[in-house]
């Protein structure tokens, strides 16, 4: 579970500064904060914001993340989005390593228009056009966007 403020507070202001309407979040970042509504720190994403969760674990879907997710797909049909347009993907779980990682950044890349995620994730985006490091009391993330 995620219960670092900073990256909360670094994806508060993410949200804030790219207003997006169609969210990819990628591990089910809301569930890991122990989210149960669209609010976190005190933060709205608004309700006519789509939001596709992907679950990595392919665990059980509970009906309260129905309050949070438009839909909630698994891993494995990832290639039926590929039409997809997102504005802004959320990459915060460390869980997939190798390439399976590599190829969810390909995926990113192909379909988001920006992505946030750990700054240790860079080397899966050298080939972004624009890069921001995000720092609050060194919790660092990453804003890529094309």
């Amino acid at each position: 579970m995620i219960n670092n403020e900073n990256i909360m507070y670094m994806y508060c202001n993410v949200l804030g500064q790219t207003e997006p309407e169609k969210i990819l979040d990628i591990g089910l970042f809301y569930r890991q904060i122990g989210g149960v509504s669209r609010t976190i720190l005190n933060s709205d994403v608004p309700n006519k914001c789509f939001i596709t969760g992907i679950d990595l674990e392919n665990s059980k879907n509970y009906g309260v993340y129905n309050t949070i997710y438009d839909e909630i797909i698994r891993t494995e049909d990832i290639a039926g989005l590929s039409d997809a347009e997102y504005d802004l993907a959320v990459f915060l779980d460390k869980k997939i390593k190798g390439l399976e990682r590599k190829n969810l950044f390909d995926f990113v890349k192909s379909n988001c228009k920006c992505i946030f995620a750990y700054e240790t994730d860079d080397v899966y985006l050298q080939n972004w056009e624009n890069k921001r490091k995000l720092n609050v009391n060194n919790v660092t993330g990453i804003l890529a966007w094309r």
